[in-house]
């Protein structure tokens, strides 16, 4: 190999290492509902608001049973401008 061929690819290699980003993405927060509004990851406790909200069998229960409306306050800062991807399972 030619020793112009040897600093085109080691221009290539520099420039890929250079221009290669890696992030590493870690689960900040998790609410598995195992009998408490806990957070697994930081502990910090969910705040039920309504009457209609409960844990039952491992899964969070809006039930809208004419109670008003119910919901789950995750608490300030869980939910940012930048990037979230927010996963739920819903029947």
């Amino acid at each position: 190999m030619g020793t112009s061929m040897c600093r085109f690819w080691l221009s290539a290699l520099l420039c890929g290492a250079a221009c290669t980003v890696s992030e590493a993405y870690q689960l900040t927060h998790r609410w598995s509902f195992n009998g408490d509004y806990a957070d697994a990851v930081t502990g910090a406790e969910a705040t039920r608001t309504g009457q209609d909200v409960t844990i039952t069998d491992g899964q969070l229960v809006l039930s809208g049973n004419g109670h008003g409306a119910g919901a789950l306050n995750l608490g300030t800062g869980v939910i940012t401008s930048g990037d979230t991807t927010l996963e739920i399972w819903a029947t």
